[in-house]
């Protein structure tokens, strides 16, 4: 991704490619939340949950996604008579 980052930037010119002050809290704000909560969050759930329940949920989460994808796929294809 950093490779192709020079290339579409000569095409796609960004006028500030550097993250204002907004942004950088927002980027905090998610770096923080995504990896300190959610670390915490699954270190306390390991207090409860046995290693293997999680390890199984989190080898099943591709079937998970997969059934999920079908049932809005189809559901789509249903309300949507000029789905093509």
């Amino acid at each position: 991704m950093g490779i192709i980052l020079p290339i579409y930037l000569h095409y796609v010119p960004a006028t500030n490619v550097i993250p204002n002050r907004g942004d950088f809290c927002y980027l905090v704000l998610l770096a923080s939340f995504c990896t300190v909560v959610l670390y915490v969050l699954f270190a306390e759930s390991l207090k409860r949950i046995s290693a293997f329940t999680i390890n199984l949920s989190f080898n099943l989460e591709p079937l998970y996604a997969i059934i999920l994808a079908s049932y809005f796929s189809i559901r789509e294809n249903k309300l949507a008579s000029d789905f093509k």
